[in-house]
């Protein structure tokens, strides 16, 4: 009897994975974890009231950061390919110059 069912398991489990079912699996295994993660987040303190400054004190470092680039990289692409006139006509500027 145990055999039968361990032959109708791996007969189920082969239909399961030739039908797609490994990444099925994975995605249900990453929204578990994900789950988790969330809820374990949300279950410690609340902090209810002054969110915008919280949010400006936690992410204005990364904000300065990703504006010095954006500006450093738009003034090299604007000296390198001063004829351009978008962003993606300076990449193509620039790709054929290498070329």
């Amino acid at each position: 009897m145990v055999a039968l069912l361990l032959i109708l398991g791996f007969i189920i489990g082969g239909i399961f994975f030739g039908l797609g079912g490994a990444p099925m699996l994975l995605e249900a295994a990453f929204e578990a974890a994900f789950a988790g993660v969330v809820v374990r987040r949300l279950s410690g303190e609340f902090q209810l009231g002054d969110w915008k400054k919280r949010l400006l004190l936690n992410t204005w470092k990364s904000a300065v950061f990703g504006f010095i680039l954006l500006v450093g990289i738009a003034t090299w692409l604007q000296h390198q390919a001063p004829q351009a006139s978008t962003f993606s006509e300076a990449v193509r500027a620039i790709k054929n110059v290498e070329k």
